[in-house]
């Protein structure tokens, strides 16, 4: 199976939910999207939100890409992962 299809066959049930919950979370995967050009998905009921890459060297500039789009007085709690599978 190629990556394009596992990036296609991500859904969470839970994110509908999540999101009518807390509504800022629906503009945060908007913001994520346009920034990134890909869709970010909610992790469980959230509010734990990733993205998928194919190179740990996208993830990184992903990364660095959404720290530089918020202030840091706006970040305050966020943690941000690069993690790879095997």
């Amino acid at each position: 199976m190629g990556y394009q299809n596992i990036e296609s066959m991500l859904y969470n049930d839970l994110e509908a939910a999540a999101v009518s919950k807390k509504k800022s979370l629906g503009k945060i995967l908007k913001g994520l999207a346009h920034l990134l050009g890909r869709e970010a998905i909610v992790s469980g009921s959230g509010p734990s939100l990733f993205c998928l890459y194919k190179k740990r060297k996208e993830a990184i500039k992903a990364r660095i890409k959404v720290l530089k789009s918020v202030p840091a007085r706006h970040r305050h709690g966020w943690l941000i992962f690069v993690v790879g599978t095997a």
